[in-house]
């Protein structure tokens, strides 16, 4: 009898925690119907809203590119841009070819430097007994 009475309660325990888990998981699929109803109900009015947003802007661009100052901007900034980038590339051939002339000048520096130290060694070992 010992062993029915706690088997009475945990059923009991068992059931009650069952019991609110099936609550709970029920009102929330009624909530969840509840929301799936609005979304799909306001969808449209969303999905239409949308497309006139983006009509508008489609139209408005497509205005600015007709629009004559805006085609002599684009052609002054590319103008501009080509300007630069061929500042840009003669400076940078003007200071290779004085990088390489730098070179060169420290290259022959450096061989006629090496040409006397070895003539001086060379005298050094011809004068040695």
């Amino acid at each position: 009898m010992k062993n029915v009475w706690k088997g009475l309660v945990l059923g009991g325990l068992t059931g009650v925690a069952a019991g609110v888990v099936l609550d709970v998981l029920d009102r929330g699929a009624r909530q969840a119907t509840a929301i799936g109803d609005r979304v799909a109900h306001q969808a449209p009015e969303v999905v239409d809203r949308l497309r006139h947003a983006v009509s508008d802007a489609v139209a408005e661009g497509a205005s600015r590119v007709r629009d004559p100052e805006v085609a002599e901007q684009a052609k002054e900034v590319t103008l501009a841009a080509k300007k630069k980038t061929g500042e840009v590339v003669s400076d940078g051939k003007t200071r290779a070819a004085a990088a390489a002339a730098d070179t060169r000048e420290m290259i022959g520096s450096a061989l006629s430097d090496g040409k006397a130290k070895t003539k001086s060694v060379a005298n050094a070992t011809k004068e040695a007994p």
